[in-house]
């Protein structure tokens, strides 16, 4: 299962990007992110990473082996989740476009995972 957290739901997804998430997840999930992180303090954004970690989690009680959470959105709540999620041993992905900045259209590439250094 891939969970994807971000603004942008996997409806809205090229086919492309829908066909590898299935290839290598079998099923997507979405789940949005809150609208307010820009402004939310280092405590707030501290709840609101465990609570999305909670979400997750109970989703990938229901899964199979091969799960990973897409995130995309702020930069610095998507540092605070990813680090959390590694340490408790999930896998993390970033999901990787080549820009158009003629065009303003992005072409979705590959998932870039995520490393514990």
């Amino acid at each position: 299962m891939l969970i994807n957290l971000s603004y942008q739901p996997s409806s809205s997804w090229n086919q492309y990007q829908i066909s590898e998430s299935v290839k290598m997840f079998e099923r997507i999930v979405d789940i949005e992110l809150p609208k307010n992180l820009n402004t939310a303090d280092e405590n707030t954004v501290k709840n609101i990473v465990l609570e999305f970690i909670e979400k997750c989690k109970l989703h990938f009680n229901n899964a199979d082996l091969n799960n990973g959470v897409c995130i995309s959105g702020d930069c610095y709540f998507t540092f605070c989740f990813v680090s959390e999620m590694l340490k408790r041993g999930y896998r993390c992905y970033s999901p990787n476009y080549q820009n158009d900045l003629d065009n303003e259209n992005n072409t979705f590439i590959n998932y870039k995972e995520f490393l514990q250094l």
